[in-house]
Formats: structure tokens, sequence, C-alpha cells
């Protein structure tokens, strides 16, 4: 996360808001006047896939074109797995979820 809040300051957004705890994405953030969604994800695998929830999907949907995707890929995991370090940061801005392939990793059941 504070890979992507330095990233999102050193690329002209200003106001940048954590807002994780209460809305499907990560920070808001302005640039040019215009309040803009930003969704994190991080991982130790090289760049090309994460998982978003249906609810991210749905913000990235709705908000397009003002919508960002930042992947911090790469990382090191160190102290038993309790510390991150390290990582690449990749921003897909915005991110245009209709090019990206999208797999169904689980289903609601509603029981009979």
């Amino acid at each position: 996360m504070s890979l992507a809040a330095a990233w999102l300051a050193a690329n002209g957004f200003t106001a940048i808001r954590d807002v994780h705890a209460a809305y499907s994405c990560d920070y808001l953030a302005t640039r040019n006047g215009v309040e803009h969604h930003v969704e994190v994800k991080g991982t130790t695998s090289p760049y090309g896939k994460v998982i978003l929830t249906a609810n991210e999907v749905e913000l990235h949907r709705r908000t397009h074109p003002t919508n960002l995707l930042i992947v911090v890929h790469g990382i090191d995991l160190i102290d038993a797995r309790t510390k991150a370090t390290g990582g690449e940061v990749t921003v897909l801005d915005p991110l245009v979820i209709e090019n990206c392939t999208l797999t169904p990793l689980s289903f609601a059941c509603l029981l009979p």
C-alpha cells in the first residue's frame, strides 16, 4: 500500500485517502480535480494475475475511466512471512476490465 500511495503522489494525485475499510477500493485520490478509485494488489508472483472480488470488478466497470489498478508484484516476504519488502509497481490507468480475462473462482450456492 505504501508503494502505491507513493506512486500516486509522484504522479500528480492529491487528497490520497485510504478507504479500504469502507469501500470496494483501497484509495480515493484526486487528479486534475477529478476523484479516482484506486485498487491495490500485492503479490509475490510475477506480474500477470491478481484476484479481484465481484465488488471490485463491478467498481472498475462503473467508475471507468477514473479507475486505476496498481499491482505491486515480485514482493519478498521476510521474518517468517510477516513483513513484505521490495516489489515492482505496475499501473493500469485506467483499468479497462473488459480487456481482462476473468475466471470465476467460486460460486454462491443457495441450498434448497
